[in-house]
């Protein structure tokens, strides 16, 4: 996994909604991405919710551990 400055696109995927690790000038939390409306809907690590706030890069989740 690496960090994906968000100059340098946003997510390419198929899937209605998908999960997303982002940092922002808030600090570092999960979203979720929409191809047609981007990324929504911020919950940063300490549980803030925000919206519309810049992030500045984002990450794939790490897969589910093997069991």
């Amino acid at each position: 996994m690496q960090w994906t400055p968000i100059e340098a696109g946003q997510p390419k995927t198929t899937k209605q909604i998908s999960w997303y690790i982002v940092n922002t000038e808030k600090g570092v939390g999960l979203t979720e991405y929409n191809p047609m409306f981007g990324f929504n809907g911020i919950v940063l690590i300490d549980n803030t919710q925000f919206s519309g706030i810049k992030i500045t890069h984002w990450m794939e989740l790490p897969p589910p551990p093997v069991n």
